[in-house]
């Protein structure tokens, strides 16, 4: 233990007390007698002022240093340069201050953003050999970062903050333009959807093979640059809600619409078949199936042998007539052939002049069947669906010659699949991506009379 000349003078005038049965060792200093406590008093404001003293770098008085030598020397000036230096703009070394250079902040930032720089794919690499120090030091710059720019990483367009002062922030404008165009989208699908679904099932109930021209044609008007995703939509809320029962109501049509969000964003970012007139439907078709396979069935809100369209499987020559037959292949290729012309010669997008061409045919044989069958225009309409989807492809995909063709061979595919799916959102998307795809394979490609 250690004593000073202060506890010794407070412990003189002190009255004596009794001993606790605790005697010091023989090196101590202090009364035999004193207890463990006044020991313990008398202790550590020694140390504390030993502490001080030693911080402030100067020694300490006599009153408040220990009686046991003379004071240390006051440590040497620490001469050696600063592990912080920043990078300005005219290239010269700065030392940071140095409330940024303690262990809890400049460290720290320091680490951070040499981090963000080898993450973001800029040169961070400790300067002057020393693996210790961290940040651009002697002046030395990371690529990219030569001229006005310097004291700044951009990677891939984005700026994580200025270098100088070593604080990295994030530019979210830029950020905020790369984010936007994907939300618009996902809301231009959320409204197409609801829209359609309401024109066919609340509304004024329209087919729902007429519901989807309809919102495509108008929102072609309005927002031309969401045209995809306004027709991904649209086809997606096609699902019938009676006869068979496949969405039942708005609730659970947001699920093949959410999903159709999340499909669409790979074939949009990938460019998955594009150019191909199908792809839109091919997006609804996926995520109604999902929609059911996943949520619905299980949950037994929609039975499962409703892919067999309940039982008609076993039931395929009742349903693929000759009357059938031949409807499909009057007017499948009649739209398709309309489709590709309309496309041809007003310019617009492939999609919009499907939708405009089968929404004309459509509303004609709506009008001029008037007395017919229900069943009869349901299926003539699909087949206008159909027909529609292969001639929207473009002529880099299906050259406008082997349009009448390719249709022929969808109206195959569709009528394979007559048993199946009835109902569902895609169902003529789908029939004709088989087509195209398959047709491609069969027959590749070659520059037709009509294209350049």
């Amino acid at each position: 233990s250690l004593a000073c000349r202060n506890c010794a003078g407070a412990r003189a005038s002190d009255p004596p007390r009794r001993s606790q049965g605790r005697r010091v060792g023989r090196a101590s200093t202090h009364d035999p007698d004193t207890s463990q406590q006044e020991h313990e008093d008398c202790f550590f404001p020694c140390i504390s002022a030993m502490l001080r003293a030693w911080w402030a770098g100067a020694a300490a008085d006599d009153e408040s240093w220990p009686d046991n030598g003379p004071a240390p020397p006051p440590p040497p000036p620490d001469n050696r340069p600063s592990p912080f230096v920043a990078a300005r703009e005219n290239g010269a070394a700065e030392e940071v201050p140095w409330h940024k250079r303690l262990p809890g902040r400049g460290a720290v930032r320091g680490a951070k953003t040499r981090f963000r720089g080898w993450f973001y794919g800029g040169d961070c690499s400790p300067g002057g050999g020393n693996s210790s120090r961290r940040g651009f030091e002697n002046g030395s710059r990371p690529r990219g970062l030569e001229g006005a720019d310097a004291g700044r990483v951009n990677y891939w367009g984005r700026d994580i903050g200025d270098i100088s002062n070593g604080e990295p922030g994030i530019d979210w404008e830029e950020i905020m333009g790369r984010v936007m165009p994907h939300v618009l989208e996902g809301l231009a699908i959320i409204g197409a959807c609801y829209y359609s679904y309401g024109l066919a099932h609340y509304g004024p109930q329209v087919q729902p093979q007429l519901a989807w021209t309809i919102v495509v044609v108008l929102f072609s008007l309005s927002t031309p640059n969401f045209i995809e995703p306004v027709a991904v939509g649209a086809i997606t809320g096609m699902s019938t809600r009676k006869t068979p029962r496949i969405m039942p109501n708005v609730a659970w049509i947001s699920f093949p619409m959410i999903l159709s969000i999340l499909v669409w964003y790979p074939f949009q970012k990938f460019k998955l078949f594009e150019g191909n007139g199908a792809r839109y439907g091919l997006v609804a078709f996926i995520s109604t199936n999902i929609a059911l396979a996943v949520f619905m069935m299980p949950g037994n809100v929609i039975p499962w042998h409703r892919y067999g369209s309940d039982g008609a499987v076993t039931r395929w020559d009742s349903i693929v007539r000759f009357g059938l037959v031949a409807r499909y292949l009057a007017t499948t290729p009649l739209t398709a052939i309309v489709t590709r012309l309309t496309k041809i010669s007003t310019g617009h997008h492939s999609i919009t002049s499907a939708a405009a061409a089968a929404l004309l045919l459509i509303s004609l044989v709506q009008i001029i069947g008037g007395g017919v069958s229900k069943r009869y225009i349901y299926d003539v309409s699909s087949a206008i669906t159909l027909g529609a989807f292969v001639g929207a492809c473009e002529a880099t995909v299906l050259q406008t010659t082997d349009v009448p063709l390719c249709a022929v061979l969808a109206v195959g595919v569709r009528l394979l699949m007559a048993p199946f799916c009835t109902g569902f959102a895609g169902k003529e998307a789908f029939s004709a991506f088989v087509a195209i795809v398959s047709f491609n394979k069969v027959r590749p490609g070659q520059q037709g009379v009509f294209e350049d």
